[in-house]
């Protein structure tokens, strides 16, 4: 049975609308577990998640709880724990949308949307082959990315 009262993240929880976009940090940057209870108690739908820049057992316990349509991320792990069983598992059935992403294009689409800006430039660099003699040219345009808005198709 819930307690009569209400929490703080209960407080917040309610504040989040079916099919918002929640940017959620990595398990290691203390995620509000209790927002997430919260959020899976009151039955949300639909949202979209966005790794900053991975997801872990916040976003496991989400999906699980059916509450999740699609996922941003570089990656969903439960780190030393292994694979995101929920996660893989909806993945593997079709049951969310998975959105590749890079570390550095989510910070820098999260510096575009900080600044106000509709985007911030980022060097395209293959890793393996960069060298001080081999400078990057490429530049990419990374759009902003605005957590906290509805969620698009």
């Amino acid at each position: 049975m819930r307690p009569a009262f209400r929490t703080a993240a209960e407080d917040l929880a309610s504040l989040v609308p079916d099919g918002a976009f929640i940017a959620l940090p990595p398990d290691y940057s203390m995620p509000a577990m209790a927002v997430v209870r919260a959020l899976v108690l009151e039955k949300k739908k639909n949202l979209k998640l966005l790794g900053v820049p991975v997801l872990g057992m916040c976003a496991d316990l989400l999906i699980g709880a059916g509450c999740v349509r699609e996922v941003e991320s570089s990656a969903v792990s439960l780190g030393e724990a292994g694979l995101a069983p929920r996660f893989s598992e909806a993945a593997e059935k079709g049951e969310i949308v998975v959105r590749d992403a890079t570390c550095p294009a989510v910070h820098t689409a999260l510096q575009a949307s900080e600044k106000g800006v509709p985007f911030m430039p980022l060097i395209r660099i293959d890793v393996p082959t960069y060298s001080a003699d081999d400078l990057p040219e490429e530049l990419a345009a990374i759009p902003a990315i605005k957590p906290g808005s509805r969620a698009t198709a």
